[in-house]
């Protein structure tokens, strides 16, 4: 149980660390990342307590609330590569695609062990949060080179 605590709270830093590093520093599709990430984290909270997934216990079969919610971060992800002339986001809706895709282990193999489910699913948000921070970084310099004036020889 402590290290389930010493998980979630390592995850609670790292998300709010990088969030808080895109909105201050990242451009529109950052801050469209910081959207995506804040409402998928926050919808998954509510289904965990309220959605069809808490009336079972703990990842017992298929969560399909939350596979709806990684499907539909995917989904936004792919939105903002689409509009966006950066990298990062292809990254993200890379992640989130693997994400959504661990749910589709339990429907092809409903009995696979609901600890590898309950341990691959959650950690594809690093991957995501890693992209949103790295595109954060590169847009900073992105500003910085374009501040920076010309060299005259």
């Amino acid at each position: 149980m402590r290290l389930l605590l010493a998980a979630f709270v390592f995850y609670l830093i790292v998300l709010v660390a990088t969030l808080v590093y895109a909105l201050r520093n990242g451009g529109k599709d950052e801050r469209r990342g910081v959207l995506t990430v804040v409402l998928g984290t926050l919808l998954s909270q509510i289904a965990s307590e309220i959605g069809p997934s808490s009336r079972e216990p703990g990842w017992a079969g298929l969560e399909i609330d939350l596979m709806a919610i990684d499907v539909a971060a995917f989904i936004a992800f792919v939105a903002i590569a689409y509009r966006s002339i950066k990298f990062w986001p292809i990254w993200a809706a890379a992640a989130q695609l693997v994400a959504a895709l661990t749910h589709l282990a339990v429907i092809l193999n409903p009995s696979v062990v609901r600890t590898i489910y309950s341990a691959a699913q959650p950690f594809w948000i690093f991957p995501v949060l890693a992209a949103l921070a790295v595109g954060t970084r590169m847009h900073q310099r992105a500003l910085r080179s374009a501040m920076r004036p010309p060299i005259v020889e």
